[in-house]
């Protein structure tokens, strides 16, 4: 009996690839007197989805990199799979 590690099975940004987006947001949200801006990354993954009206599941992250939370979040890909949802990260 073959054994593969965690490390060489498939997280679900190979499993189920996502779209990318980006928009600008400011990066100062308590005074406003800066213009300097950051671009926030999501991913979003409409495969599951039956139509305009089908929910979306939200998954908002932490401090780190979309990808991460992305590829280590199975379960949602299960519940989305069942509900006919889309995903955003």
């Amino acid at each position: 009996q073959e054994h593969t590690s965690m490390a060489e099975q498939p997280g679900a940004l190979h499993l189920y690839p996502p779209s990318r987006g980006r928009f600008a947001v400011p990066r100062d949200h308590f005074r406003f007197t800066s213009a300097a801006q950051f671009d926030l990354t999501y991913l979003t993954y409409d495969a599951f989805a039956r139509d305009a009206r089908s929910p979306v599941l939200f998954y908002a992250g932490n401090e780190g990199a979309v990808e991460l939370f992305y590829n280590n979040s199975g379960a949602l890909f299960t519940l989305a799979s069942r509900l006919g949802a889309r995903l955003l990260f």
